[in-house]
């Protein structure tokens, strides 16, 4: 069983996907999220992405998109659709390889947590390739957790900011994969869901924006302004 750390697929509610609008419950950062998506979008990207996945049986899918994209969201649900097609799929994101922060703070980097500069890159690609254990972040701890996952999948799907960032040393990792998937969005939408997740998370609204445009903000625009073309293009 994975850590209660790491994110949990259900199975979807019992509606056809191809001709009603789908409804899958998942645990997503440790929270419950009933994740919808319209009749069209289910059939017209996700479904054709999932089909790809089971009929070319990639060993590596990079999933890139700007923060407050639904990347760990979406992952989620490719892998629940996966494994109902009978495949070994396998769904994790790299906010596991975050540095720690004890590690931010000596190099003075907290304030701009999430920033590339402030991910384990080395790290990052060595699992790409080495494929055992898998770091996890607490969104409880707003740390990387002591627990780990091991990589069973046939196919491993990697989610996260910047696996597509057209920029050294990231440009590197795009190689690796077999499939590449990179899921846009449009920035004033990302801006609500990022404050809106924030205060979620404990702050004022106030402060919440602060950290948007102190942090998010920079991370959004070198997402989307900067990343390498992929395979796949999705807009949800």
């Amino acid at each position: 069983m994975a850590p209660a750390d790491s994110p949990q697929p259900a199975r979807p509610a019992a509606t056809h996907p191809a001709v009603s609008d789908f409804t899958i419950n998942l645990t997503v950062n440790g929270l419950p999220v009933a994740a919808h998506f319209p009749a069209e979008i289910l059939t017209c990207s996700i479904l054709p992405l999932v089909q790809k996945i089971v009929a070319t049986q990639p060993k590596l899918v990079l999933l890139a998109g700007p923060p407050g994209s639904g990347k760990s969201t979406l992952s989620l649900v490719i892998e629940a659709l996966a494994q109902q097609a009978g495949y070994r799929l396998q769904a994790l994101g790299m906010d596991g390889f975050h540095h720690t922060n004890a590690w931010l703070v000596d190099h003075h980097l907290s304030q701009v947590k999430g920033a590339p500069e402030t991910f384990d890159f080395d790290a990052l690609a060595a699992a790409l390739v080495t494929r055992d254990q898998w770091p996890v972040y607490s969104r409880q701890l707003h740390d990387v957790s002591p627990r780990t996952i091991p990589v069973t999948g046939d196919t491993l799907l990697v989610e996260g900011n910047y696996l597509l960032y057209d920029a050294h040393p990231w440009n590197t990792l795009a190689p690796l994969a077999d499939l590449t998937v990179f899921l846009d969005a449009e920035k004033p939408l990302l801006r609500r869901r990022l404050i809106q997740r924030k205060m979620a998370g404990g702050l004022s609204r106030e402060e919440a924006q602060r950290f948007y445009e102190r942090s998010d903000a920079r991370n959004v625009d070198l997402v989307l302004d900067c990343h390498l073309p992929a395979d796949v293009t999705l807009h949800l």
